[in-house]
C-alpha cells in the first residue's frame, strides 16, 4: 500500500516558491525511446521541456517576477501497474464532467511515493505515452501541482509525439498556478473567449488561448516562440494586481 503523501500547503503557486520541475515519463504497453526522452527534455528545439522553463524565465521577468525552476528530468520512464493503468477517473471540463480512462490521481500518489527523487513540493509534469485508442484529457490538478500530457507515437508530432508540444505544456503548468482557459472549443473563428469585463476577445497570442485564425478562417496553434502571459492571466497568477 502506498503511504500518504503530504503536501506542503503553506506552498501558494502564484508566489513561485517552486524550485523544480520533475518531469516523469510513464507508459503502459509501449515503451519509451531513449533518445526521444533526452531531446524532448534537452534539446534547443522550442517543443522541449527545457525550452518551456526558460520561457516562463522571460516571461516572468517582464512582470518583475522570478520564476527559474530547474528543470529535472527522470530519464527512465517508469511502467505503471495494471491495477493503475485499469482505474477509471473523472475529468471535469467546461461542459461537464466525463469519464477519463484513467485515475489521475492515483497515478500521481504512486509517482509521488515511488519514484525516488520526485519531491511533493515541486511541480511534477507527467508524460505518459499511451497505446488505447480511448480519449485522454491533458489536465492540470492543482491541489497536487501536477500537470499530465498524454502522447501517442506518430512521426508527424514534435519529438514523434501526438498531442505534446511546448505550448501545451507551458499551458497547463499556467493552469497550476491559477490561470483560465480562454479558448473557444471548435475550429472557426472566434478562437478565444471574450474578456467578461470589456468584452474584448482575448489575445490569441496568450499561453491560455494559444490559437489564431489562419488564412481559411480556421483556428490553428501557435508554437510557444509566438505566445506570451497576457495582463488578464498575470492576474490570474498574481504576477500583477487585480485591479
Amino acid at each position: 500500500m502506498d503511504k500518504p503523501v503530504i503536501f506542503n500547503t503553506s506552498l501558494d503557486p502564484n508566489h513561485m516558491k517552486f524550485d523544480n520541475i520533475d518531469v516523469v515519463f510513464v507508459y503502459d504497453d509501449l515503451q519509451w525511446d531513449e533518445t526521444t526522452i533526452k531531446n524532448l527534455c534537452y534539446s534547443e528545439d522550442i517543443n522541449s521541456m527545457q525550452s518551456v522553463v526558460d520561457w516562463f524565465g522571460e516571461e516572468s521577468k517582464r512582470y518583475n517576477k522570478s520564476f527559474s525552476p530547474k528543470l529535472k528530468c527522470f530519464e527512465n520512464p517508469i511502467k505503471l501497474p495494471k491495477d493503475i493503468t485499469k482505474s477509471k477517473g473523472k475529468i471535469c471540463l467546461k461542459g461537464g464532467c466525463e469519464t477519463q480512462p484513467l485515475d489521475s490521481e492515483k497515478v500521481i500518489l504512486y509517482i509521488r511515493n515511488n519514484v525516488e527523487g520526485v519531491t511533493n513540493d515541486n511541480i511534477l509534469q507527467i508524460i505518459y505515452l499511451v497505446s488505447e485508442s480511448e480519449q485522454f484529457y491533458n489536465n492540470a490538478i492543482q491541489s497536487y501541482f501536477t500537470s499530465f500530457i498524454f502522447v501517442k507515437k506518430n512521426s508527424g508530432s514534435p519529438f514523434g509525439l501526438y498531442g505534446y508540444s511546448g505550448e501545451t505544456v507551458a499551458h497547463e503548468i499556467t493552469h497550476i498556478f491559477g490561470a483560465n482557459d480562454k479558448y473557444i472549443e471548435g475550429s472557426y473563428a472566434p478562437c478565444c473567449k471574450a474578456d467578461p469585463i470589456t468584452g474584448k476577445e482575448y489575445l490569441g497570442e496568450d499561453i491560455m488561448c494559444h490559437r489564431k485564425i489562419d488564412s481559411d478562417g480556421i483556428c490553428t496553434g501557435i508554437e510557444l516562440d509566438e505566445l506570451k502571459i497576457s495582463e488578464e492571466t498575470a492576474r490570474e497568477i498574481g504576477w500583477i494586481p487585480i485591479v
